[in-house]
């Protein structure tokens, strides 16, 4: 089974466009997700889990070291399923290769 169809799988609740953009542009604008997810509090919806995606947050700045537009949604599904094998395999692989990218 791939990521992609794992990812499809993923009984966890989906981030919402909503949410997804506000966390891509907070972190953005301030090089941490922790930090842009305080950034931008008030503009999401009161119903998202605020105390999860803080700690998705900070699981992104301290042990991936970063996510993008292309991988965030199958990082939101491995952070919520981290004893499956396949969504550890890709939370290696991101993790290389950001490090990679961060040390050119």
């Amino acid at each position: 089974m791939s990521y992609e169809e794992n990812f499809q799988k993923s009984n966890s609740r989906d981030l919402s466009q909503h949410t997804k953009a506000f966390l891509l542009q907070g972190a953005s604008c301030t090089g941490s997700f922790l930090e842009g997810l305080y950034m931008n509090e008030e503009h999401l919806f009161i119903s998202e889990p605020f105390e999860k995606l803080q700690e998705f947050c900070e699981w992104i700045d301290i042990e991936i070291g970063g996510a993008g537009r292309i991988n965030i949604d199958q990082l939101w599904s491995s952070f919520n399923n981290q004893e499956d094998p396949l969504c550890q395999m890709f939370i290696e692989d991101t993790k290389k290769t950001m490090m990679k990218y961060k040390n050119l």
